[in-house]
């Protein structure tokens, strides 16, 4: 059963290749999808992240927000 995360606070620009990298070290990384505007298609700074494994999802979710 996966996971999603909700992140927040995200730059502006950041690209899916940098939050697969950064929850890499919990576990995989189903999908994401990062949050734009209906027409400027600009990122609004958040993103949901789909993990596999719900307790490694806890832990990413405990250890990213210190």
């Amino acid at each position: 059963m996966s996971m999603k995360i909700d992140t927040g606070n995200l730059i502006y620009d950041i690209a899916e290749t940098e939050l697969d990298n950064l929850f890499a070290p919990f576990e995989k990384v189903e999908g994401i999808k990062i949050i734009t505007g209906t027409y400027s298609e600009k990122s609004k700074g958040f993103a949901f992240v789909e993990m596999s494994n719900p307790e490694e999802e806890q832990k990413a979710s405990n250890d990213l927000r210190r």
